[in-house]
């Protein structure tokens, strides 16, 4: 292997050195890059993130649940777990959570913080080695999604503490006759739990002559008739009584019946008393006094109840004025209990709001049944909407005499469900392909959760067909195992993806997909689901690909059309070593013939022959890597080397034009990237210009000067300066313009493709006034230290 060889693959080596470096930078950057997608997407969800080092430090805090806290992104960054909950203790829920975190488990729990209720969720969190090195975190704010939940149970508790405590037995029943509720009375009149009760058939309870007797009255109650009776009842368990029973239809929200509720009254004792009218006065008042205090002390329980709730409770008869209000009525709309009796809705509401208040308590009345409805009331902040339950109270003649209703506030429940239609809609209607899938990557790999329409039109497959599928569905024979490998690796470590690859739709047809893939974390950071949009690029890289297949073409083209016009000149080059090689070898000959055979003089002259056959082999081999037609390949060049390899293709076109060169270029630029043979075409185009715009002139004033220096955006800049007459503005508008020329036998097409060329390289080709006339053409192209990518 001789000298040549050696250094061609030292400087191999050094490229391919050189490009792993590169490469690397770039995949870094690349992390760096989905790192802050990630967190900007993150950023718009209503949730806090965080993670911590193994000393319980804050190491990132961000998302848009932080404004809640009064916090910015990152401003906890450094503070102890501890030193932000104020506390020390090791019991407390949070310190504790990320203590089992750091042990490598998963945590889940509700914690309190600014009088707000929050669902956390912890993780450790891995490195590379797979040691923890910490904690990540989300927490979600469910403070009303609790409180909801809280007056529910205690709105049940209520409700089965009202009954329970009232002197009477209270059950429903469904249109089958079948008991689904019953309160407390009925342990103490048949001694038996109320679970007995629960789904039983009216007759299993009743004995068969006593439910004969009820039956036509349930009949009445489920054709939506309110009816009452007093008889006597043989009861299947339990003595005979004298009851009183009152059935009233159950209907549901469009007045259909589902049922009916019953309120038994035992009144055997006054049916003896009636018929024992001879008992003592003194005993009967004792009776009734007795009872009446039963009353008076289930009247009081009763208001206690109504005031506790957080529901709006108010009663109104049937002319519409206050009888009742309670404590939560008097909160909310600062009406006390004196000024709202006696008053109607509309003077104490505005007009629009009383009037719907009165026409759901009419409907209510003339309904005889209860009414469940929207309706809106007055806050400081705007009017709030309500869900109104409204119930007539009936007289002893079963007349109404009253409309109560209870009004629970659904404001922010409904503001919640508009954020989600809102953001269900967004989903909906986006260009590219959205994917939700399980968090499990193990094989077969994660189920499909959802898919919007988008996803559907670009793939064929409709949201059934994949759904519980994997991803796979997508894949084909040209899917890169090698972006599929480097996915898998990113999500096992729970990190987002980005990349591109081939996918196939329904009809097996491939497409190009561009997609990237982020986690879904809950607020204890465990990674719930992950979220993929796909972006369909087929059409962008077969124009990428067509481009530049075109852009080589032209190229190619015009290297040839150069060397065609260099032909002369190249070919006075190449006899210039061949004249000189048969010189040499004729006058050896001569001495050999001549009888001298001076070995050294020779030995000089083979050495001579040798040095321009080389020297003809390097024009020769010029010629041949510039007229090649490669695929375009970006490498790192040394510009000074690059530019004085122009100069030695152009070399004799310098000579016979006259023309002196003068550089200007200094040692320890950078390198750029680009492909040599492409931007040596530039440079080789733009001198040649220069030349021939300069044969008007004097030839002591044709001097070409040749520059390399860095640019304020850390660019490489190659300048080729003239001193030709230079150029009206109207000509350089329109230099870079297809087919425009100034040269009488010129085809226009040289700097559209050398413009073309550069702006490939992500760089720049401008012609503008030189200072002292002339012309300067200025080539900036990216550095090897630039984070750009290789030219297309």
């Amino acid at each position: 292997m001789n000298d040549h060889d050696k250094s061609k693959e030292q400087l191999i080596e050094e490229l391919q050195r050189l490009r792993a470096k590169v490469e690397k930078r770039a995949e870094s950057d690349r992390r760096e890059n989905e790192a802050r997608l990630v967190s900007g997407y993150l950023e718009d969800l209503p949730a806090v993130v965080w993670t911590t080092d193994t000393d319980m430090r804050f190491t990132s805090s961000f998302g848009g649940g932080l404004k809640a806290l009064g916090l910015k992104t990152g401003q906890v960054v450094g503070m102890t777990v501890p030193a932000f909950m104020g506390t020390d203790d090791p019991e407390n829920h949070s310190i504790a959570a990320h203590r089992k975190a750091l042990e490598g488990k998963e945590v889940h729990y509700d914690s309190y913080h600014a009088d707000r209720c929050y669902d956390m969720r912890l993780r450790p969190l891995h490195g590379e080695d797979n040691r923890i090195v910490g904690c990540i975190g989300v927490a979600f704010d469910i403070t009303e999604h609790r409180l909801a939940q809280r007056l529910l149970h205690e709105s049940e508790a209520r409700l089965r503490l009202i009954t329970d405590s009232l002197p009477v037995c209270i059950a429903r029943l469904d249109r089958n006759l079948v008991y689904t509720f019953n309160n407390l009375n009925y342990e103490r009149w048949f001694n038996k739990p109320i679970s007995f009760f629960t789904g039983k058939h009216i007759w299993q309870v009743l004995a068969k002559e006593a439910y004969e007797k009820v039956k036509p009255y349930c009949q009445r109650a489920l054709a939506g008739e309110t009816v009452e009776y007093r008889n006597l009842i043989d009861y299947e368990i339990g003595p005979q009584r004298y009851t009183q029973a009152m059935f009233v239809p159950d209907r549901d929200d469009r007045g259909e019946v589902t049922g009916f509720f019953v309120v038994v009254m035992d009144i055997t004792e006054i049916h003896e008393a009636a018929v024992t009218l001879r008992r003592s006065k003194e005993e009967l008042e004792r009776s009734v006094v007795e009872r009446t205090r039963e009353l008076d002390a289930s009247r009081r329980e009763l208001q206690v109840i109504v005031d506790g709730t957080e529901a709006v409770i108010y009663i109104k008869d049937c002319q519409g004025y206050y009888l009742l209000i309670n404590r939560r009525f008097e909160e909310l709309f600062n009406i006390k209990q004196g000024e709202a009796r006696g008053k109607r809705d509309h003077e104490l509401f505005d007009q629009s709001v009383a009037d719907v208040f009165r026409a759901n308590d009419l409907k209510v009345l003339h309904t005889g049944g209860p009414l469940r409805c929207e309706e809106k009331a007055p806050h400081p902040d705007g009017l709030h909407t309500y869900i109104s339950l409204k119930f007539p109270l009936f007289d002893e003649h079963h007349q109404p005499y009253a409309v109560c209703g209870v009004s629970t506030d659904i404001t922010d429940r409904m503001r919640m469900e508009e954020q989600l239609r809102l953001v269900r809609t967004a989903i909906d209607q986006v260009n590219d392909s959205v994917v939700i899938t399980e968090p499990d990557i193990d094989l077969p790999g994660p189920r499909i959760l959802y898919v919007n329409p988008a996803f559907e039109r670009t793939t064929g497959y409709s949201a059934a067909e994949v759904i519980g599928k994997t991803p796979r569905i997508l894949q084909g024979p040209r899917t890169s195992r090698k972006v599929l490998d480097r996915l898998r690796d990113d999500l096992s470590h729970g990190r987002g993806f980005r990349g591109e690859t081939v996918n196939y739709r329904k009809d097996k047809t491939p497409y190009n997909v561009e997609w990237q893939i982020a986690p879904v974390r809950n607020p204890e950071g465990v990674l719930t689901h992950w979220v993929s949009i796909q972006r369909d690029v087929t059409i962008e890289r077969k124009a990428q690909e067509e481009s530049r297949l075109h852009q080589a073409e032209l190229a190619h083209i015009g290297r040839l059309s150069t060397m065609g016009e260099m032909a002369s000149g190249l070919a006075h080059e190449i006899n210039q070593p061949l004249a000189a090689i048969s010189n040499y070898a004729q006058g050896s000959l001569n001495r050999l013939g001549q009888g001298k055979t001076d070995l050294k003089l020779i030995h000089q002259a083979i050495e001579s022959i040798l040095a321009q056959a080389q020297r003809a082999d390097g024009i020769i081999k010029r010629m041949r890597s510039f007229v090649r037609k490669p695929e375009p390949h970006a490498t790192a060049v040394d510009i000074n080397t690059l530019i004085q390899e122009v100069v030695g293709l152009c070399e004799f076109e310098v000579h016979r034009s006259s023309t002196r060169l003068e550089y200007d270029l200094p040692a320890g630029l950078p390198g750029a990237f680009c492909d040599v043979i492409q931007i040596e075409q530039v440079i080789l185009n733009l001198v040649r210009n220069a030349i021939d715009a300069m044969m008007q002139c004097p030839a002591v004033e044709r001097v070409l000067t040749l520059g390399a220096s860095m640019t304020d955006t850390g660019q490489i800049a190659i300048t080729v300066a003239d001193r030709g007459p230079g150029a009206s503005q109207h000509t350089l508008d329109h230099l870079f313009d297809p087919f425009f020329t100034t040269k009488s036998d010129g085809m226009g097409m040289g700097l559209t493709i050398s413009q073309s060329i550069v702006e490939s390289h992500r760089g720049k080709l401008t012609i503008s006034p030189r200072t002292g006339g002339g012309l300067i053409a200025t080539v900036t192209l990216p550095t090897t230290t630039e984070r750009q990518a290789p030219p297309t």
